[in-house]
């Protein structure tokens, strides 16, 4: 890893030594190597809270008018160095994050190991040093790299890190650098299933002894309900034939009616966890090792299953468990519902439920042919309607003519 220039450590084949200038030494600091109580040289991030530490000693050294400390300094030192992962590491461990979604906490995190590992410079430079070129420079460099999500979500996190630095002065600027650059919003991914690639996908699932999953992606296609909340589901929440989930994200409790082929799949479900001796009220498990699934031990075993089945059907790669959210709303759109009753089964927001349905919708030919059909059924019917005379208006005889 590169060396971090810290004021006051001199680093010598890795190992940190710190070297006070006249004004330390005066002030009674001498130098010495920096080892752990273990005996093992610090690494880059303990040398940087080691100087943190010095700072304050030097403060509190400046403010007690101690004999080691200079008879009238002009003002005492304070620790102007703060580097880009102390500002990082303060603000993660703050309750500004903490009070977040497990989700936005993990999303944060990520986004600061990508600054980590693509810009170590920055990253261990003073945080302060940071200005809206080298943000953008960061952008259009995250964005050729990992690609538009990556970049948007690295720099936004990036500015929203630095705005809590400056509400709780760890920084100071004119203006936050992260803001106000030219980010291109990504465009959101919409990936709907056809009826074809979901059996598919079942069926592997089960073909490899995955009945958990196959259960997983059927709920996420008659339920649309998100990866997090169906691994939450309980035999307890089923009453009167349908699903009570409350939503993770929003708290909002959604009551989903099973359909037959759900209903099925869960008694099978309850009777497989009766034979692995396995008490639980939970729908689905992780039925090969008797726990609850995991998030990211999910998505693993879903990406195995997803890969075997793109080897007989290529149009699944890629496919995410995500994406059966947004096929749950198309199908509910195909089947004829409207964007209120499918926002009542899935809990999407109008606007979401519309922008998956625009997306996704629009190019399907079968939607036009059936549309062209119902105008063509509604023209000729008012043409057929307005030739036939009034049902309450008797048609006028004509009058005859008698001789002269």
């Amino acid at each position: 890893m590169k060396e971090v220039k810290i004021p006051y450590i001199v680093w010598r084949d890795g190992k940190p030594r710190f070297v006070p200038g006249a004004k330390l030494r005066k002030m009674g600091f001498k130098g010495e190597d920096l080892k752990m109580p273990d005996g093992k040289w610090m690494t880059q991030r303990q040398a940087e809270d080691w100087y943190r530490a010095l700072c304050r000693k030097i403060e509190r050294a400046s403010a007690s008018g101690t004999r080691s400390a200079p008879a009238a300094p002009a003002q005492p030192m304070k620790a102007s160095w703060y580097s880009l992962y102390a500002l990082f590491k303060d603000w993660l461990g703050s309750s500004d994050v903490r009070d977040l979604k497990p989700a936005s906490q993990k999303g944060y995190r990520y986004a600061a190991e990508v600054i980590e590992d693509d810009f170590p410079a920055a990253w261990h430079s003073d945080a302060s040093a940071l200005d809206s070129q080298i943000c953008q420079g960061m952008y259009d460099h995250l964005r050729g790299g990992r690609g538009d999500h990556a970049a948007f979500n690295t720099i936004r996190a990036l500015g929203v890190c630095i705005q809590w630095g400056i509400r709780n002065g760890k920084v100071s600027y004119a203006g936050n650098p992260a803001h106000k650059l030219k980010l291109k919003t990504p465009k959101p991914r919409v990936r709907a299933a056809s009826i074809e690639e979901i059996d598919h996908l079942v069926a592997t699932a089960d073909k490899m002894r995955r009945y958990d999953i196959g259960d997983m992606i059927l709920l996420g296609c008659f339920t649309g309900q998100r990866q997090a909340d169906r691994l939450l589901m309980s035999m307890h929440s089923r009453e009167g034939g349908s699903i009570h989930v409350r939503q993770g994200k929003t708290d909002v409790i959604i009551e989903v009616p099973e359909l037959p082929v759900l209903t099925s799949r869960i008694d099978a479900a309850k009777q497989r966890h009766r034979e692995l001796r396995v008490n639980t009220p939970l729908l689905v498990i992780d039925e090969l090792n008797r726990v609850p699934f995991s998030g990211d031990h999910y998505r693993k075993v879903f990406a195995d299953v997803r890969d075997a089945a793109a080897e007989t059907m290529p149009s699944l790669a890629g496919f995410r468990d995500q994406d059966l959210r947004d096929t749950a709303v198309t199908w509910l759109a195909r089947a004829g519902c409207t964007v209120p009753q499918i926002c009542g089964v899935t809990g999407h927001s109008f606007a979401s439920a519309t922008a998956i349905l625009k997306h996704y919708l629009a190019p399907h030919k079968d939607l036009a042919t059936e549309a062209i059909s119902k105008l063509q059924a509604w023209h000729t019917g008012d043409k057929v309607k307005k030739a036939m005379p009034d049902a309450g208006e008797k048609p006028q005889r004509k009058k005859r003519r008698t001789q002269p």
